[in-house]
């Protein structure tokens, strides 16, 4: 499974994202792809979500171990429907399974989060070697 990791971890960087996705084709190729994404709570997260909710499906929540990671608890009403997770391996446990897709897999954040992912992936790589 093809995996993109991004650090777009504002809205002008994820706005960034969709433009180079669509650059390539992905989104041309796949309307829609899925999403795992984690943003910190200082951030604009309700504008995020909906543009991210442009894009993605599944679009799926995960926090990191930033103590400004966002909680299941800071989502809005309209985003509580979301799956949400309290970290990315739980996520990827529990979740991944559920995509049953060619499209690559978009895992977008803080750095926190994607340092989180990326360690996750790496250690997986490894079992597999």
């Amino acid at each position: 499974q093809q995996v993109i990791l991004d650090v777009c971890h504002n809205e002008e960087s994820l706005q960034e994202t969709y433009r180079s996705l669509c650059e390539k084709g992905v989104i041309a190729q796949h309307k829609k792809i899925p999403v795992f994404s984690s943003i910190l709570s200082d951030k604009p997260m309700t504008k995020m979500l909906s543009y991210l909710r442009g894009f993605s499906d599944p679009l799926v929540l995960f926090s990191c171990s930033s103590d400004r990671s966002f909680s299941a608890g800071d989502l809005e009403q309209e985003f509580h429907h979301l799956p949400f997770y309290n970290s990315f391996e739980e996520m990827m446990e529990g979740h991944h399974a559920g995509c049953s897709t060619d499209a690559p897999w978009l895992v977008c954040g803080s750095f926190f989060a994607i340092g989180e992912a990326f360690s996750f992936i790496k250690k997986c790589q490894g079992k597999k070697n």
